[in-house]
């Protein structure tokens, strides 16, 4: 089932081994890029971070996989956010994605999806997800009108940018397309803004990246 991610486990569990899991699962305050920027600072590689409402990704430069590390709490002085809602796990947000991958391969829909691991549950959750870039972060590509008027008539997927949807449509075809609409729409995945979804490292082929449904 999973055979892109070949983790190197002494990178992975030198850089788990780095990390203030106490600030990682502190109910009192928002986990944030600063309480890990010391582990960037003590690794022999490059380790970018990045951190959303409901999950950490620590990035290592050289490999094909990122790390996630879900925040069972997550809350703010003023705006207090509840991480209760997930379909699987309480509120481990990483294992919806892990479960969806899993839905998604079952329904022969993998192509959209990185490939997602659970990399081990205790002390730590911890989970692996091929590298991708995000829409975001590549160049725009013009598209003709014709492609423009074809992605229209679809009448779906309209939280996605003209240019992802053309490039999905060249990989996989109108009835794939018309088949993620229904995934989505059949387990309520939602907010797909520009950095939740891009292109794989390895093909640029195009895929979901952050599709745990997380919405607040």
């Amino acid at each position: 089932m999973f055979l892109m991610i070949k983790p190197n486990e002494k990178l992975v569990n030198t850089i788990i081994d780095a990390i203030d899991w106490n600030e990682v699962y502190n109910p009192e305050r928002m986990f944030s890029e600063e309480d890990i920027s010391s582990v960037s600072e003590s690794l022999p590689m490059d380790l970018t971070i990045r951190t959303g409402a409901s999950k950490c990704v620590l990035i290592p430069e050289t490999e094909n996989f990122v790390i996630k590390l879900p925040f069972l709490y997550c809350s703010k002085e003023e705006d207090i956010i509840e991480l209760q809602n997930a379909p699987f796990c309480g509120n481990d947000y990483c294992y919806a994605e892990y479960e969806y991958y899993s839905l998604a391969h079952e329904a022969r829909l993998d192509s959209f999806f990185p490939e997602t691991i659970q990399y081990c549950t205790y002390p730590y959750h911890i989970y692996l997800q091929e590298k991708c870039v995000s829409e975001t972060n590549v160049p725009f590509i013009p598209i003709s009108q014709k492609e423009r008027e074809l992605i229209e008539s679809l009448h779906i997927l309209n939280d996605f940018s003209y240019q992802w949807i053309n490039t999905c449509y060249h990989w996989y075809g109108k009835t794939g397309l018309y088949d993620l609409h229904s995934f989505l729409n059949k387990y309520k995945i939602t907010d797909f803004h520009s950095d939740n979804y891009g292109y794989r490292i390895s093909d640029m082929s195009p895929v979901l990246i952050d599709f745990s449904g997380f919405d607040y």
